[in-house]
């Protein structure tokens, strides 16, 4: 059976063609899939890439939680060598480079780390997440075996691997994507969470960085639709709650936020503020204060959220670049094309009496709290 999945593009001559190796990712094989990205968008051989920039064949990996991809962008009269290259590119890395590879995540490491909002969000979630989770740029890289990475992209070939391919293909072409495609029957698993913690780390810094995740129910297609409202009432943005709150009645921060977000099987509120130091348990307890109390949400905040979801989405399908994203979002999340207009009909079709009854199901006390912070 196919796993590959074709958009025709006829708008121009630009492909865009993504694979997906489920389960490869950054849970499942830590520093390894960090390694693999680095070196293959880092380590291909020299005769290989200079091949690929005569013809303008861009071609760079990228790794998520769960799954590591390949992503490739040309133009239709390069497209019959960059699909050859595609298959190829696993078998011309320069695993010399290792050495390098280490200096540049090491590097990359570093800045990270002098990103506070970034570090705040990466030790959130690595608490947040039970079973060994980590965010990648935790790992131990500078003992690296190269036998490991060498297993590890090895064992890709047994991974199922999915294919979004957004092009104007010939028969042959399209052929040959399908076969190069495999299905392999699988699910993510759903991650235990840790619920309620509020954790920090003491930084002698002039304010206070604040990330914030609460899990959320999204079990159905209405479950969706309501907790994406929802979001954009509580952190949408000007006139959310929390910025209401938050920013304009107390002058507690510059600018907050909070979204939905999705790993796989897990869904989750997120969100960020910025404050002073000694700000930051009354901008928590705010937080707390809002996320528990559905009663502030007014019909008002009801329709200018779903005004505003159903205007700027529109938006997304603009070009052959934003459509194929969202292909790649919807297949590699495993739900089928086109669930995001179906999400979108959903918000469409929901009146205040339907979405207040249904966040009755969420129960977003079990927040938790990662600050970067000065202590004291």
């Amino acid at each position: 059976m196919s796993n590959f999945y074709y958009l025709e593009n006829k708008q121009n001559d630009l492909c865009y063609i993504s694979l997906n190796y489920a389960l490869a990712g950054r849970i499942y094989a830590n520093e390894n899939a960090i390694y693999a990205q680095y070196l293959y968008n880092e380590g291909l051989s020299d005769s290989f890439l200079k091949k690929l920039q005569i013809r303008a064949i861009e071609m760079y990996a990228d790794i998520g939680f769960f799954d590591f991809g390949i992503n490739m962008l040309c133009l239709k009269k390069e497209l019959d060598y960059a699909l050859k290259a595609l298959e190829e590119s696993l078998n011309n890395l320069n695993y010399d480079n290792l050495d390098l590879v280490a200096f540049k995540i090491k590097s990359d490491f570093a800045l990270e780390n002098d990103n506070n909002n970034s570090l705040s969000a990466m030790n959130l979630m690595q608490n947040y997440f039970k079973n060994g989770f980590k965010n990648g740029y935790f790992a131990d890289y500078q003992n690296y075996k190269l036998n490991d990475i060498k297993n590890y992209f090895d064992s890709l070939k047994t991974k199922p691997l999915r294919i979004v391919a957004s092009a104007n293909l010939n028969a042959v072409q399209e052929e040959k994507l399908k076969n190069l495609s495999k299905e392999i029957s699988f699910d993510y698993e759903k991650l235990e969470i840790n619920a309620s913690f509020d954790y920090g780390l003491n930084k002698d810094i002039s304010q206070s960085f604040i990330t914030f995740v609460c899990p959320l129910i999204m079990h159905t297609l209405k479950d969706s639709a309501c907790a994406k409202i929802l979001s954009f009432i509580l952190g949408g943005g000007f006139g959310s709650l929390l910025m209401e709150e938050i920013r304009v009645k107390k002058g507690l921060a510059y600018s907050v936020y909070a979204h939905t977000l999705s790993y796989k099987n897990n869904h989750t509120l997120k969100g960020a503020v910025q404050t002073k130091n000694e700000s930051k348990e009354e901008v928590k307890k705010i937080i707390l204060d809002i996320l528990n109390n559905n009663e502030l949400i007014t019909k008002e905040h009801f329709l200018k959220a779903k005004e505003y979801i159903i205007g700027s989405e529109v938006l997304q399908y603009q070009t052959i670049a934003k459509r194929h994203t969202i292909a790649q979002s919807e297949i590699f999340s495993n739900k089928k094309l086109s669930y995001n207009k179906e999400l979108l009909e959903c918000i469409k079709n929901t009146d205040f009496d339907d979405f207040k009854e249904n966040i009755k199901k969420q129960d977003l006390s079990k927040v938790c709290f990662f600050t970067v912070g000065k202590n004291g």
